[in-house]
């Protein structure tokens, strides 16, 4: 073996370097679950997906997207000591989920902060009676009962500027106005009572927000 010989094995010769198989899955389950998290969303506010389930949906991708960077800061650890490759696919991993986090983390925020309160009435002490909207109302949905005294005290208390509209018109004035106002905003009505003798009408809609 001459010198030359040696000279082209060393130049030839290929170090191996391992990937860390944990930055791909993290960044795969990263992707996988804010996917979810959007038909989630998208399944909830176009076809009718129910509250309860959207909820328990939006809880699994949030852990599943936590989850996600978890694995990716670890695999981060590991390449820093061990040398393998893969840290593309980790940062990928964490910037996906933390956007991913950044909708449940908001809406958490708004349930921690703003009052318990299911429901919030222009006339908390003369509760509305929703006839028929009540008995469309999903089992699983929160029930429209009338509040009680210290639900009122705290509607009145967290939003004060809720309350009934007076208005110096006639009942039929009032009631057209209504209408029109319900058919701009785009409510399904269910129920429209013209005023009669009495002066009282009766107009029960509903809105997916």
């Amino acid at each position: 073996m001459t010198a030359q010989d040696s000279i082209d094995r060393y130049a030839t010769a290929r170090y191996e370097v391992k990937e860390a198989y944990e930055a791909k899955w993290a960044r795969r389950i990263a992707v996988f679950f804010l996917q979810l998290l959007i038909l989630t969303v998208i399944l909830h506010r176009f076809a009718g997906l129910g509250t309860p389930a959207a909820i328990n949906l939006v809880a699994v991708s949030a852990a599943g997207m936590a989850i996600a960077v978890i694995i990716a800061l670890i695999s981060l650890i590991r390449i820093w000591f061990g040398g393998q490759t893969g840290a593309a696919n980790d940062f990928a991993a964490i910037a996906v989920g933390l956007v991913g986090l950044a909708l449940p983390v908001y809406f958490l925020s708004k349930a921690v902060l703003l009052p318990p309160l299911t429901d919030v009435q222009t006339s908390p002490g003369a509760p509305l009676q929703f006839t028929v909207l009540g008995e469309q109302r999903p089992r699983d949905a929160n029930p429209l009962t009338p509040p009680d005294s210290d639900k009122a005290a705290l509607q009145a208390k967290s939003y004060p500027d809720i309350g009934p509209m007076f208005l110096e018109r006639s009942a039929p004035s009032v009631y057209a106005l209504v209408n029109e106002a319900i058919g701009r905003l785009g409510w399904t009505v269910v129920v429209n009572e013209t005023p009669g003798e009495s002066g009282v009408g009766r107009i029960e809609a509903t809105d997916s927000t």
